[in-house]
């Protein structure tokens, strides 16, 4: 039920607060992502409480950060992360 009330929330009310994760696979030979990404996290610091970046391989990274704030705000993070050249970004709402 729980998940069912934080998703409406998401879906409906873009000034609740909420909690969650989003979570990126980015490639580390990509020419200027990091600091692509780095930019995007720096002009969203009110939203990021914690992030984790984990080195796959050679290559491949996987970036976790910890957010909260306005659903609005939070998709305009998750659309600004998103239209850079990540290999895979999702994120889970937990309200």
């Amino acid at each position: 039920m729980r998940n069912y009330i934080t998703e409406h929330r998401w879906a409906e009310d873009i000034n609740s607060k909420v909690s969650g994760v989003i979570v990126m696979l980015l490639d580390h030979d990509t020419p200027g992502l990091e600091d692509e990404l780095t930019d995007i996290q720096h002009n969203h610091l009110g939203l990021i409480n914690s992030t984790t970046h984990v080195h796959l391989d050679e290559r491949i990274c996987l970036e976790a950060l910890v957010v909260r704030g306005k659903t609005s705000e939070i998709r305009s993070l998750i659309e600004a992360l998103g239209s850079k050249r990540v290999l895979q970004l999702r994120h889970m709402i937990v309200g």
